[in-house]
């Protein structure tokens, strides 16, 4: 039959896939579609703003379909770029645009599995509490909103806590019900960069079931659902054009009723690291899963009122990514390591490697005008 279509000149069909990543993603994406026939990636990256390793993981993926793209900005930056892209019609058709990130909803499907998987090997272990706490660090809001769908679907969940860094938007929502941009100071660079996010694309999805349950009435479940659409476009256009947006109060009490919020400074992160790592017996956090670890610790109080002693924190990266802050924390305070020794075969000699990597302004226009040619050169 395939020879049969091509005798007949079927065209082949091609695949664009584009990405924004604040660091982990981007390499997971190139890794999993390098070589590929028929499919040419684009991943997009805030340039200086993801760890060496990182960016090393992206750029010496020399495969000629593989296309790293370093943008002068912030992940926001890419992610809205991604966004638009998606957003003009004949472009998306032409490229047969594709998306990989963490608002591709196969992506937050596969994370659910990690709640009750978590929760089973507690059960297992005879230490499960009636409902554990899970402890996640949050940028994008893609992982915790797994846990929302998990705790939708029956898991018994005592609270889902969102930990911010210093890039706490997501805190300052559960604490005020106002979603607010820091126009002052924009995305700040912290330890840990992969939460460096200011619009957490993912919130929009659980905002839907805030507006559908708290702020629109209608007779039918359609109705409520078309409202409620209606609702988060016009939140989002008062972001774009305020800087902010704010939710009933009602609203705001029912996203207390599944999240608890903490934030975790860059001296808080360092520290974190530190402590964990001196203990007995010791263990190496990264800086995202350290920050998840002082929020848990924060909300001691808070988790023993509600009586349920088992508290999950979500680990998130390989200590070995983030080599610079590892090893700020550890040797700031008194002690050793020897970070050749925690290094994965694969990031033995990584940075030495080739690499290669095109350099685009912010722009929408600019990023397509770099597909349109790339698409073009790999025609010829």
């Amino acid at each position: 039959r395939r020879n049969a279509q091509k005798a007949a000149g079927t065209p082949t069909h091609k695949i664009t896939v584009v990405g924004a990543t604040s660091g982990d993603t981007g390499s997971a994406a190139i890794y999993g579609l390098r070589g590929k026939k028929n499919i040419s990636v684009f991943i997009l990256h805030p340039e200086g703003r993801v760890s060496p390793i990182q960016e090393a993981q992206m750029t010496t993926v020399l495969d000629s379909n593989v296309h790293n793209v370093s943008i002068d900005g912030t992940f926001d930056d890419c992610q809205d770029i991604v966004k638009q892209l998606f957003g003009r019609p004949d472009f998306k058709k032409q490229h047969s645009l594709g998306a990989i990130n963490s608002i591709n909803w196969a992506r937050i499907l596969a994370q659910i599995t990690y709640y009750f998987h978590a929760y089973f090997t507690l059960v297992r272990s005879g230490a499960a509490s009636p409902k554990p706490v899970f402890v996640v660090p949050s940028g994008n809001f893609g992982d915790i909103l797994a846990g929302f769908y998990a705790r939708s679907l029956g898991l018994p969940v005592g609270k889902l806590a969102i930990a911010t860094n210093a890039n706490d938007i997501l805190d300052r929502f559960i604490h005020s019900g106002k979603y607010e941009k820091n126009s002052e100071q924009g995305v700040l660079a912290t330890p840990s960069p992969a939460m460096d996010i200011l619009v957490s694309s993912n919130f929009e999805r659980f905002l839907w079931y805030l507006a559908r349950d708290n702020e629109v009435t209608a007779e039918s479940e359609a109705a409520r659902a078309d409202l409620a659409g209606a609702t988060i476009a016009g939140w989002m256009d008062e972001l774009r054009s305020t800087g902010s947006f704010a939710v009933s109060p009602k609203a705001l009490e029912a996203a207390r009723a599944v999240f608890w919020s903490g934030r975790c400074s860059d001296a808080d992160t360092y520290t974190t690291i530190a402590k964990y790592y001196a203990k007995s017996p010791s263990y190496l956090l990264d800086p995202h899963t350290a920050v998840g670890v002082h929020v848990a610790e924060t909300l001691a109080k808070d988790i023993e009122q509600i009586g349920s002693p088992d508290v999950i924190c979500l680990s998130t990266a390989h200590p070995a990514k983030f080599s610079e802050a590892v090893l700020k924390a550890v040797h700031d305070d008194g002690k050793s390591l020897d970070f050749a020794s925690i290094l994965p075969p694969p990031f033995v000699g990584l940075l030495d490697q080739p690499r290669r990597c095109e350099r685009c302004e912010n722009s929408v226009d600019a990023v397509a005008r770099l597909i349109v040619d790339k698409a073009a050169a790999a025609a010829q």
